[in-house]
């Protein structure tokens, strides 16, 4: 009794041989894209600003709604009150 090998069609060994190359390119594209950034002398400085005007807004935000709280038509009125 002879056994019968399938073997793969011409789009499976295309398949078989460019699928490492394609993953080669995009881990080596990753890598180049998320390699280390150059520090610029401007970088550090925009996070704190922009992470202390931030800060700075929401704690005026905060002391503003304790002296005047909020009335019917502001936005932070809670819709369950409104309905009593």
């Amino acid at each position: 009794m002879a056994t019968f090998v399938n073997t793969p069609s011409a789009s499976t060994i295309t398949l078989i041989v460019l699928l490492p190359l394609l993953a080669w390119r995009v881990y080596s594209r990753f890598r180049r894209m998320v390699g280390r950034q150059r520090l610029s002398k401007i970088r550090p400085n925009v996070p704190q600003t922009s992470n202390g005007t931030s800060s700075h807004y929401e704690l005026l935000r905060a002391f503003i709604h304790r002296i005047r709280p909020p009335t019917r038509g502001s936005f932070s009125y809670s819709s369950s009150a409104a309905s009593q």
